[in-house]
């Protein structure tokens, strides 16, 4: 390309890649290759254009405006370390070109503050693309950092959305990333591990912000953002806007009867167009009442088990317990609301503009003719879903009927019911009565018998022990000695009375026997047997 000559307003065109007017052919190709499209070739080689003066007055486009100015102007106490860097790329784990989603702006500058030394790099996509590009990175960051480089990555609190935090060693060197996004522009923060990258990150992202949402349309964009653009990896989609159709209010079905409370009359429909035909009066037998209505039954019965005693009266047979019919919605759906094409004038994430494209084209003709048929389909479901109601309407007030004709009836056995489990329950309790009677006599029975057979052994014991002491043979006494006669001619003292023989020890042990107390008791009572119940089904 031969020399250009620029007038002093062309010279920040170079920051967005645009020049002068005979060069723009390869600015476009360098334009289509910087977001991943592949530049058009022609069948063969044009013609060298000749060199010429030409002036250029183009303005910079807002992400080349406002990142440029946010790295010239960083926050206090930040000091800038050489040149602006432009074309750059992400850091390591992010390095790896990313199909279709090359940056438009890519700027970096290095600072030192307070003894750290960092790098910040901030690159700008397309619209809509920001998000997505972000979210490649992060799933590939292993795989970019290959097997030689050492890698941990975490999500981290802020600052901006999706902020990342990784730590590489390659060789021995160690690095860290903390990235962050705001709507289609990526920021990297790169320093030693021990540097506090999040703060950093923070004083640059508040410096960012306020300039940067003047121009973004949505700094809060989403990757799922992305696909109102022809360029997202997800495929494009339509971008479209929601619209609302409405009917008129739909009035309850007539029915000709009022066999019960009406529910609160419909409004009137509003001038904007008749209401639907309401269902015509159906000949089942059914009554109006309020959507939903309120359930009927008053309780579940619940029958006792039939006991084996006789009892009175006969339990009735089981009914089913009814179910509340389904009640329609209370009313009829009027409204719906849809989307239809529309022009995405403004574009997903901060926009068209911001890296300088145009908006897509678009064919209001044809999307109004699309907008048309949508609505119309939705205007005609709503009159069928309105016609639908009414038909339901009128279905749950025929149910309710059967419904409270069953409940009716149910209500009835469950009262039935409670009076038979009164009186089971009475001659339950006389049956109880009664066994609590026959247990007792029992028992008594049982503990009276036991005392004789103890009254009858005593008896017994006590006669073999009087038969054995009868015939023991009875002791006799034995004689005491006198005293011989002194041979002296000393006179012998007084004659003294000799006592009784003793008897002899010849008795049985126990004799005379003692008369066991069990023989002078009388045994106890038992009571007359119990009369049953009477058989409440002889009455």
């Amino acid at each position: 390309m031969g020399p250009f000559r620029f007038t002093q307003k062309s010279v920040p065109a170079l920051l967005t890649g645009t020049g002068i007017i005979t060069a723009i052919a390869a600015a476009t190709t360098a334009a289509l290759v910087m977001i991943g499209m592949p530049p058009a070739v022609e069948a063969g080689p044009p013609a060298p254009a000749a060199p010429h003066i030409v002036t250029a007055d183009w303005k910079l486009a807002p992400a080349t405006a406002v990142l440029t100015e946010a790295l010239n102007n960083p926050p206090a106490g930040w000091a800038k370390q050489g040149d602006l860097q432009q074309l750059v790329t992400a850091p390591l784990p992010y390095s790896c070109p990313q199909p279709a989603m090359a940056p438009s702006v890519s700027l970096a500058r290095t600072y030192t503050s307070g003894g750290t030394r960092f790098q910040v790099a901030t690159l700008a996509y397309t619209a809509g693309i920001g998000a997505e590009a972000m979210q490649r990175q992060a799933a590939n960051a292993y795989i970019c950092a290959g097997a030689e480089t050492g890698l941990t990555l975490w999500s981290v609190n802020g600052p901006g959305l999706d902020a990342r935090q990784a730590i590489t060693n390659r060789g021995g060197v160690r690095a860290a990333v903390l990235s962050f996004r705001r709507g289609d522009v990526i920021t990297y923060v790169t320093g030693a591990p021990s540097d506090p990258l999040q703060t950093l990150a923070k004083a640059f992202d508040d410096a960012l912000t306020g300039p940067l949402s003047k121009v973004c349309v949505n700094p809060g964009s989403t990757a799922a953002d992305a696909t109102r653009s022809p360029w997202s990896a997800a495929g494009y989609s339509q971008f479209t806007q929601e619209a609302k159709v409405a009917i008129p209010e739909v009035p309850l079905p007539a029915t000709g009867q009022e066999t019960a409370t009406p529910s609160a009359p419909a409004s009137p429909a509003p001038a904007a167009g008749p209401a639907p035909t309401p269902a015509p009066t159906t000949g089942a037998a059914f009554i109006r009442v309020p959507i939903p209505a309120p359930g009927l039954v008053t309780r579940t019965a619940e029958p006792m088990d039939r006991p084996s005693f006789p009892v009175s009266p006969a339990m009735p047979a089981a009914v089913p317990e009814p179910a509340e019919p389904q009640a329609p919605a209370a009313k009829a759906t009027t409204e719906a609301t849809l989307q239809v094409p529309a022009s995405d004038t403004g574009g997903p994430g901060c926009g068209w503009a911001f890296t300088g494209m145009k908006p897509l084209a678009f064919d209001e003709t044809a999307a109004t003719k699309a907008s048309t048929v949508l609505l119309e389909q939705a205007r005609t479901k709503l009159e069928a879903d309105a016609k639908a109601w009414q038909a339901n309407v009128v279905t749950y007030w025929t149910d309710y009927a059967r419904y409270k004709k069953d409940a009716e009836a149910y209500n009835a056995y469950t009262a039935r019911v409670d009076e038979v489990n009164k009186a089971w329950s009475a001659i339950s309790a006389t049956w109880d009565t009664y066994n609590r009677a026959v247990e007792d006599r029992e028992q008594k029975t049982a503990q009276r018998a036991e005392f004789i057979a103890r009254q009858n052994q005593a008896r017994k014991d006590f006669e073999t022990k009087q038969a054995q002491c009868a015939a023991a043979p009875a002791p006799s006494p034995t004689a005491t000695p006198s005293p011989s006669p002194s041979p002296t001619g000393t006179p012998s003292p007084s004659p003294t009375t000799s006592p009784s023989p003793a008897p002899t020890e010849t008795a049985l042990p126990g004799c005379p026997a003692d008369r066991p107390a069990i023989l002078d008791q009388t045994a106890p009572e038992v009571p007359s047997e119990p009369t049953p119940p009477a058989d409440p089904t002889k009455k």
